[in-house]
């Protein structure tokens, strides 16, 4: 898997994402490069879900407000220092 999501992977519901692995907490894994895949999953998942989040609640609702999940920046200007 990349390390950046692509955006078609950041587009779908939560329902239609990838499933993740299984962690194995009870038994020994049966190698180290299934374990390191696994936690690699696991943790690009958890690094990209709120993004999936605040585009799908805005994608539903762009009149959608900040809430304790969701930050919307309106009033983005580039800074002059860029231009």
């Amino acid at each position: 898997m990349p390390e950046l999501p692509a955006g078609s992977e950041i587009m779908v519901g939560q329902a239609d994402a990838e499933p993740l692995p299984h962690n194995c907490v009870d038994a020994a894994w049966s190698s180290k490069n299934v374990y390191l895949e696994t936690h690699y999953r696991l943790l690009r998942r958890e690094g990209t879900e709120a993004l999936r989040y605040a585009v799908n609640k805005y994608k539903s609702n762009a009149a959608a407000i900040d809430d304790e999940d969701l930050c919307i920046y309106s009033r983005v200007r580039p800074s002059s220092s860029f231009l």
